[in-house]
């Protein structure tokens, strides 16, 4: 059950949309949001006291081999990797592994079981079964600019029948009312959405090839990690609000190099209101193999950029920990999970 509970908990990354701060300021909001604030610099959306209150807080520039001190959010010496609290940069700052229980992972057996993985997902999309049109491809500097540049949708075309008919779609279609999409509200769920959402896990995990050699894979490897992930970063769930007409494709900033399905693409748009910059998503893939690489990610790499190889080509999930608050013997909350650009 406690690995049942550490698969629904990642489930969120799949369809939910936070609400971003409205502030100008983080005032006590560093680890608010809907993909971390560890990551504002890189979307150009950072809080104007960004870099005083928070940048310094949540980085080992300047730190490394510091001494303990229980105000830091996080930490940069020899045993922040013992303690599993060690800043995001730490091994690229400082040299240490700051893996935790990841760390007995190498990055060949991640590379390894995710090209198992790719190998199973049998419930993959066909090129004949989802047609994309990507149309307008913008670089990194210009996606804040809010521009509508792609006047057709993004989906051109998806075979509802024969994909969504599988037992794995319809439990994930089951699932897609239960959440709230604000951030900073209550779940409350019913005894009917939390059936649903036991039954899309075992589907998903137990039910299938995929999950099941997953599941073996991490056994294999000791203490796993659980927590949660709020982000945008599921083809299944933008395909039915473009569908709606409640959200717009603009443009995409990256796509991956794969000429079948799963791929990459990095995506912007706008959705009740509101501007996504980069809302990067694996496209065509089953609702098992999304689960399936996000919660080995985030089990092996917390907060760290993870490199899957997915047919002989790379592609990069990166992680974030929300470090505001923990649960149960202190372990902590998912920030996000999604496809980083090349």
């Amino acid at each position: 059950m406690q690995k049942i509970t550490l698969f629904l908990t990642l489930l969120v990354a799949l369809f939910c949309q936070g609400h971003s701060n409205t502030l100008d300021l983080c005032n006590g909001c560093c680890s608010y949001g809907t993909d971390s604030n560890l990551s504002c610099e890189e979307f150009s959306d950072c809080c104007t006291d960004y870099a005083d209150l928070c940048k310094a807080a949540s980085s080992c520039q300047g730190r490394c081999d510091e001494k303990y001190n229980s105000q830091n959010k996080c930490h940069c010496n020899s045993k922040c990797s013992k303690y599993d609290n060690c800043c995001s940069d730490y091994t690229s700052i400082c040299g240490g592994d700051g893996g935790g229980s990841g760390s007995s992972i190498s990055d060949s057996e991640i590379r390894a079981i995710s090209e198992v993985l790719y190998t199973l997902d049998s419930n993959k999309a066909s090129a004949s079964e989802l047609v994309l049109d990507t149309q307008a491809l913008v670089p990194d500097s210009q996606t804040s600019a809010q521009k509508d540049l792609s006047p057709r949708p993004l989906f051109r075309y998806l075979d509802e029948e024969a994909l969504f008919s599988r037992p794995t779609y319809a439990a994930f279609l089951s699932v897609l009312d239960n959440y709230q999409r604000m951030t900073g509200q209550n779940e409350d769920f019913s005894p009917q959405q939390l059936a649903e959402q036991e039954a899309f896990v075992r589907k998903t995990m137990s039910n299938t090839e995929l999950g099941r050699e997953l599941y073996a894979f991490l056994f294999t490897k000791g203490e796993i990690k659980g927590g949660k992930i709020s982000g945008f970063h599921n083809w299944i769930q933008f395909y039915l609000l473009e569908k709606q007409g409640l959200l717009n494709y603009y443009s995409h900033s990256f796509n991956g190099p794969w000429t079948t399905y799963p791929d990459s693409l990095g995506l912007q748009f706008r959705w009740d209101g509101y501007y996504k910059q980069v809302g990067s998503a694996i496209i065509g893939c089953s609702p098992e193999f999304d689960f399936a690489m996000y919660s080995l990610c985030y089990i092996t790499r917390p907060g760290k950029r993870c490199s899957l190889s997915l047919g002989g080509k790379t592609m990069v999930i990166q992680t974030y920990t929300w470090d505001k608050s923990s649960y149960g013997d202190g372990k902590k909350f998912i920030g996000s999970a999604f496809p980083a650009s090349p």
